[in-house]
């Protein structure tokens, strides 16, 4: 699987505040890296896991925590005050946007079309999610001893 999937199913399942993965260096997120090679612009740290003692693994949290971002939806909706998402994630791996986060990010609302997720701004967002709670509460649920929606799944197949 893609990291993005895998993510998004983590997502789904439990509140996470971080997710830890070994590999995927290749993709547009941020990264602790413990390899000397590789220190892309994504990297907010490069560390030696051997020399890393215990006291240094607070500060390296902490910076983690102001560093890293969500799922970026690439809307480049600008509400973050960056041109687009790209240089959002930059200048937040870089320390520029410490006190800005990605609002576009929902684990509400996920559209995949042929497995690839397709990012929905804020307004698409609740308009798909509004309109299909309002739909599935008027019918008659309660008859299939369903009577709370904590999850709604809608497959739709061409």
């Amino acid at each position: 699987m893609d990291l993005e999937r895998v993510l998004n199913m983590m997502k789904s399942v439990e509140k996470l505040d971080f997710v830890v993965l070994e590999g995927f260096k290749n993709y547009p997120y941020a990264k602790i890296s413990t390899s000397p090679n590789l220190n892309d612009k994504f990297t907010i740290k490069t560390v030696d896991a051997k020399k890393l003692a215990d006291e240094d693994v607070e500060a390296l949290v902490d910076l983690i925590e102001e560093r890293s971002f969500g799922l970026v939806q690439k809307l480049n909706c600008k509400k973050c005050g960056f041109k687009n998402c790209s240089e959002f994630v930059q200048a937040k791996i870089h320390g520029d946007a410490v006190d800005i986060d990605c609002k576009t990010d929902s684990a509400e609302v996920l559209l995949r079309i042929n497995d690839k997720a397709i990012p929905l701004n804020p307004f698409v967002r609740d308009f798909v999610r509004d309109t299909v709670e309002g739909m599935v509460k008027s019918l008659k649920t309660s008859e299939f001893g369903v009577e709370d929606f904590e999850k709604i799944e809608l497959l739709i197949r061409k």
